[in-house]
């Protein structure tokens, strides 16, 4: 396996001529997640190959908590994250405890893998792991959720989180789900309000109070 030890203090390791160097520099966009996090628990709903884990132990986080359901993206998380109290759940976040259906990009950028179906994909079968019991049982302080149009299954519009989150980032996918001629209609804004209303200090908010719109917005808030 190919390695980096330019990041975090430690050896990073990644598959040359993919998007991976640069998902392990866009880390540090959590930095407003990880203020303070010495010795805090981090729920990490999307662990890819486990970047924001490795950078999270590096800012001090004392446990992790990591969902990744895609075979070969486990496999380097695993490497990525050996040096850490990290309880990695091979599946997919879900609100039940089965199985269901990842759509996997073979492109160069291994963080798009989607349990929405997408056109052209490979679909595989994995493990289901109820997200809500699983907050609950560990409690964290901090929590990021970027799973690729995943957000809208697991009922973060309607349900709330646990008091005991202080800080949270989410990555809100905006193309295939946001409608130009009615941007507070549909199921973005709504995502988007109820976790901002949980979270109301904002950290970080590449929506521009909704002005902005690409293939996905990142709200990073934590408590009031």
């Amino acid at each position: 396996m190919e390695y980096t030890e330019k990041y975090y203090g430690k050896k990073l390791y990644y598959i040359p001529e993919t998007y991976d160097l640069n998902i392990i520099k866009e880390q540090k966009g959590y930095g407003a997640l990880f203020q303070n996090a010495t010795n805090k628990t981090f729920f990490d709903v999307g662990g890819n190959k486990g970047y924001t884990c490795a950078y999270a132990l590096s800012k001090g986080v004392k446990k992790i908590i990591s969902f990744e359901p895609e075979p070969l993206n486990i496999e380097y998380h695993k490497k990525n994250t050996i040096d850490g109290d990290v309880t990695l759940y091979e599946g997919m976040a879900s609100t039940t405890d089965g199985e269901s259906t990842l759509y996997v990009n073979w492109g160069k950028n291994h963080g798009l893998h989607s349990p929405v179906k997408r056109r052209g994909r490979k679909e595989i079968k994995v493990k289901t792991f109820d997200f809500w019991r699983i907050l609950e049982e560990t409690q964290p302080e901090l929590l990021k959720i970027d799973i690729e149009g995943g957000e809208y299954s697991l009922g973060l519009e309607t349900r709330m989180l646990p008091d005991s989150i202080e800080r949270m980032a989410i990555e809100i996918d905006w193309k295939g789900w946001g409608n130009m001629k009615d941007v507070k209609g549909g199921r973005p804004y709504a995502l988007y309000e109820s976790i901002k209303e949980q979270f109301p200090v904002v950290l970080y908010d590449s929506t521009r109070d909704w002005t902005q719109f690409n293939w996905s917005m990142v709200y990073i808030g934590g408590r009031s």
